[in-house]
């Protein structure tokens, strides 16, 4: 009885972490409507990575997760994603080793690697990228949990 929706009509369909559960509010249908979790293009005029919203709270309606966009001018980089508390313990590993074209995303709902959701608090996104010439981008990324 809950449909999935695309988060971004652009990304490719294939792309597991572009669907979602619809929203209740929104009867978790939308025929004939926008997608209630539809985002829509990152402008990343000078950022390979961004991070969106950077202030999210799991659980809610809407804006219940953070979409980790990517973007270079070259594809074939391979990329590992995590998440850190401010204490700096690895809470969640999004991906590691992953193949990336030249843009897309991942998403963050939240939760931990043992399943529980992520307490409320400032956590830091790792995202490491290394290409065919051995060289080697970190980009680091803030985002805030807060409460349910």
């Amino acid at each position: 009885g809950v449909s999935l929706e695309r988060i971004d009509a652009h990304a490719p369909t294939q792309q597991a972490t572009n669907w979602i559960s619809a929203s209740s509010r929104a009867g978790f249908a939308t025929p004939g409507l926008p997608n209630s979790q539809e985002r829509g293009a990152v402008d990343q005029e000078n950022e390979d990575v961004v991070v969106l919203p950077e202030i999210f709270s799991p659980g809610a309606q809407q804006g219940d997760f953070v979409r980790i966009h990517y973007q270079f001018e070259d594809s074939g980089r391979i990329a590992s994603i995590q998440v850190f508390n401010f204490q700096g313990q690895l809470v969640r590993r999004i991906g590691d080793n992953e193949l990336l074209g030249t843009e897309g995303f991942f998403r963050w709902d939240g939760d931990r690697d043992e399943g529980t959701k992520a307490v409320a608090g400032y956590y830091v996104i790792w995202f490491e990228t290394f290409d065919k010439e051995g060289r080697v981008n970190k980009y680091i990324k803030r985002v805030v949990v807060t409460g349910r």
